[in-house]
């Protein structure tokens, strides 16, 4: 008995695993609650969209998408690499970067839309919800991410 919960969380989570890889996108109206990563902090990911507003500068107010490859463009500045990192990080570096074309101007970095890759834990784990990946991960690390197995589940089978 104990051996079929275990399958069936560890089936729970790979179904999980195929639906967010196919493309199949969670019913209208579903609320999607969860954490967001391990520590806490959001890391960016493709086909995020992010609102970077440079102050006093309209022609410098964009919204931009993540490109497949983790890169956003932007005005001056060109390419830059956001995928796996926090909004702060990128705010700093286009701040930086931005500075030589528009000097003492404070830029801001807003998430608009989080579409990057998401798994979904469920079953007797100590978080379940939905999970923002950053990268591909396996069934192990999506269990560790929502806080491992329950004590009502059995891990030795």
């Amino acid at each position: 008995m104990k051996k079929r919960k275990f399958y069936s969380v560890v089936f729970s989570l790979l179904f999980s695993i195929i639906l967010i890889y196919s493309g199949v996108k969670p019913l209208y109206g579903a609320e999607e609650k969860g954490h967001v990563s391990a520590d806490s902090r959001f890391y960016l990911g493709p086909e995020d969209l992010l609102e970077i507003s440079v102050w006093n500068d309209e022609t410098l107010n964009k919204q931009v998408v993540v490109r497949p490859d983790g890169k956003i463009s932007f005005p001056l500045i060109g390419d830059v690499l956001v995928q796996g990192r926090t909004v702060e990080e990128v705010r700093q570096e286009i701040e930086n970067k931005i500075r030589a074309y528009v000097p003492d101007s404070p830029l801001t970095v807003m998430v608009i839309r989080v579409s990057s890759p998401k798994v979904y834990v469920v079953g007797k784990v100590v978080k379940p919800g939905v999970y923002i990946m950053s990268e591909p991960i396996r069934v192990m690390q999506a269990l560790a991410m929502a806080g491992g197995i329950t004590t009502f589940s059995d891990s030795d089978d």
